[in-house]
């Protein structure tokens, strides 16, 4: 079965929320309709991990064009950040870039 769901999307209680148009396929008939929201979340993080990999190549390649050098896990870093970000989530970001760097590198490269 294929189906055309409308999904209410609010990031918390204080923020204005919007239904999401979703398509997805294959969908068996024997299936409660939980386990088909669990299909749709599945995909939707899925496809936020490729944005989220890229949305942190491109922030360090701005960081590094804009002169900032790199960010690391010591305190420095959030004493001197003008956007006042703290070294919890630098070390996220760091995380992040370096799990995207070596996804590219595989890409590129291949796992040998």
């Amino acid at each position: 079965m294929n189906l055309t769901l409308k999904i209410w999307r609010q990031k918390d209680s204080k923020t204005k929320g919007q239904f999401e148009t979703v398509k997805i396929s294959d969908i068996s008939p024997d299936m409660s309709f939980l386990e088909m929201l669990d299909i749709v979340n599945e995909e939707q993080m899925k496809q936020g991990k490729v944005e989220a990999k890229k949305r942190v190549l491109a922030m360090v390649a701005q960081m590094d064009k804009e002169g900032f050098g790199n960010c690391t896990n010591l305190y420095e870093c959030q004493a001197a950040c003008p956007k006042g970000i703290t070294v919890d989530y630098i070390a996220k970001m760091n995380r992040e870039y370096l799990m995207a760097t070596a996804t590219y590198a595989e890409q590129v490269y291949g796992k040998d």
